[in-house]
Parts: C-alpha cells; structure tokens; sequence
C-alpha cells in the first residue's frame, strides 16, 4: 500500500467516524449545536453591536427560533455557569465585582474580541460545545461535540 493509499485510507475513516457521528446524533447537530453558535454569535458581537440587554435579545432570538422551552434552557444555563465561562477563560479579576449577568457576557465579549483568530474561535467552540451538551443530554464527549460545532460553523 502506497503512502497516499494509506494518507487516502485514513481521511476516509475520518469521514466515515464523522458521517455516522452526525447521524446518530441528529437532535444535537439540528437544534442544540445551531442554538450553541447562535448564542456565542451573539455573545461574540455584543461588545461591537452595542446591546445592553444580551439576556433578553439572546432569548428573544433563540425563542423566535427555536421555541420558548429552548430559550429558557439557554437562559438558565447561561445563568448557572456564567461563572464558570468567567474561571475557564481566565477573566476572573475583571469580572469579580460584577453580579449582572449582562455586564459578564459583556466582559466575556470584549475578552474574545481582544483574541486572535484562532485563539478566539477555540474558546468559541469550546463554550459552545458545553453549552451544546448539556441541551442535548447526549452521551458524547466535550471532544466530540467540539469537532461537530467546529464543522458546522465552518459550514454555516
């Protein structure tokens, strides 16, 4: 077996481990994924955008789209671990005297703004894969999920 029949041979196992992935997990790649993107979009581009009310526009959005029971799911889980997004990016000090959960998304903005591209789309993706996981219940891993919300916002 020649080297590019192996090189050929391993893109296509990987093709093949994503297609029965997305498949099989196909609440998760049309509701929860979308949902997670459409949040860290918005989160993404409040600091530009000038919103003062994230919480509202972000359930006003994904309720629109996805339904009320969605966007209370998003609501509350934003709520429930705000704090930990805060730990997990390093921004702990700056947040520390804010208590509004708009102010910490807006911390949070300004702190994937001031990233560079790749570094800014690796925290994108890895917040977006929690909060996907835990709207979907699936049982994939946090590694998993990270590549199906890396694939989909490359192709949405």
């Amino acid at each position: 077996m020649s080297f590019f029949s192996k090189i050929k041979a391993i893109f296509n196992s990987v093709v093949s481990w994503f297609a029965v992935l997305l498949s099989r997990n196909d609440s998760l790649v049309k509701v929860a994924a979308p949902v997670a993107i459409t949040v860290l979009n918005m989160i993404k581009e409040a600091n530009s955008s000038g919103v003062t009310n994230l919480m509202g526009r972000i359930a006003e959005m994904v309720g629109a789209k996805w339904g009320l029971p969605v966007a209370q799911s998003v609501d509350l889980w934003l709520k429930d671990n705000i704090d930990k997004i805060i730990v997990g990016i390093g921004i702990a000090n700056q947040a520390a005297s804010t208590q509004d959960v708009n102010q910490k998304l807006l911390l949070i903005s300004r702190y994937i703004s001031s990233l560079d591209i790749d570094a800014k789309s690796v925290k994108i993706s890895q917040i977006a894969a929690m909060l996907t996981k835990d709207l979907d219940d699936s049982h994939l891993s946090l590694v998993e999920i990270v590549s199906i919300i890396t694939a989909l916002y490359k192709s949405a």
